[in-house]
């Protein structure tokens, strides 16, 4: 499952011009969060290892990754809307919307 997420994330960041992606699931009570960026996005600042970093410790996590993709856990499924809310945030600063 978590291969074909990570596929998923360099497939669809690779396509979209720019574009940055965080996806999170629940199993087993904890959470996984992946995290892709294409190459336009990363040049405006907006890392996967960047949304990572911002999203984990909402979910009492950690992870890491290169600028294209990133990977990582946490504990806190209550944590999720906050940890898309600081990927929301660090996107938004990094291109000045």
């Amino acid at each position: 499952m978590a291969v074909a997420v990570v596929g998923l994330a360099i497939s669809v960041a690779g396509s979209l011009q720019p574009a940055a992606l965080a996806g999170m699931a629940v199993a087993d009570g904890k959470v996984a969060i992946i995290a892709g960026a294409s190459p336009q996005a990363i040049a405006l600042g907006v890392t996967a290892n960047a949304m990572l970093q911002a999203a984990a410790p909402s979910l009492d996590g950690r992870g890491g990754g290169k600028d294209d993709v990133a990977q990582g856990g946490g504990t806190n499924v209550e944590g999720i809307p906050a940890a898309f809310a600081a990927v929301e945030d660090l996107i938004r600063q990094r291109t000045g919307q």
